[in-house]
């Protein structure tokens, strides 16, 4: 009896330090992905793609990337060139498909998907500290024989989600999320399947977007340019 409360006590002793040392961990994960260098880039030319598995087709994609808030997306398909941009303040983009060579102007709601690379480039494991963001150890997990440490982190509009990290080089690896839409519950995993590094920091080159364990789309990140000249006139619409 007094082996089995031994065990119970050791158990609850380890969660109770990890818990505590949430801290640390977070820390550790920063440092190791190098964010002191990466915050120091001022500009990225990321030349890469897009695979989408349902259509089986590769789209070649370059992202033009200025801090604190600019991008501009140029997607080549079927011969023609769909730019997508923010300028800081608007969204908008030029799409020939249509039948129009027009800049037009996007929703609100299309800012965040085209600023979404920023979160590729610094994995959800930078919001540690920031208003509004909370994160708790889970424990530890094991996929295809690799050990990784689960952080639970609720975000400002207490939507949850959880990050996996690298036991051995506290690596960033992926994130997972319940999404629910009306009555049907979705698991969406974002896994960062290979990375590189760029001017001392650690970046993604391969990320999988996954749904219900399927993979519905891979981003290819192939070639980093950093700080190289960036005129703000490419962000803006013409």
């Amino acid at each position: 009896m007094k082996k089995f409360l031994l065990l119970i006590f050791l158990f609850a002793s380890a969660n109770f330090l990890y818990s505590q040392n949430i801290d640390d961990i977070m820390k550790n994960a920063i440092k190791a992905m190098n964010k002191e260098a990466l915050d120091k880039i001022e500009t990225f030319v990321i030349h890469g793609s897009q695979f989408i598995a349902e259509q089986g087709e590769q789209i070649p994609i370059v992202y033009k990337i200025k801090r604190p808030d600019k991008v501009r997306i140029e997607i080549e398909y079927m011969g023609n060139t769909i730019i997508q941009a923010f300028d800081g303040k608007k969204a908008w983009m030029v799409n020939p498909l249509t039948g129009s060579k027009d800049k037009k102007n996007l929703p609100d709601a299309a800012k965040d998907q085209i600023l979404q690379i920023f979160d590729f480039l610094n994995s959800p494991i930078v919001k540690y500290g920031e208003e509004g963001y909370s994160f708790e150890y889970l424990g530890k997990e094991t996929i295809d024989d690799k050990n990784y440490i689960t952080i639970k982190m609720t975000d400002k509009d207490n939507d949850i989600s959880t990050i996996y990290l690298d036991e051995i080089t506290n690596w960033f690896y992926k994130l997972r999320a319940e999404v629910k839409k009306d009555d049907e519950s979705n698991t969406i995993e974002y896994v960062f399947e290979e990375k590189t590094k760029v001017g001392g920091a650690i970046v993604p080159s391969v990320i999988e977007l996954k749904i219900n364990g399927n993979t519905v789309m891979v981003f290819n990140f192939d070639e980093y340019e950093i700080d190289s000249a960036l005129d703000d006139k490419i962000f803006e619409k013409p």
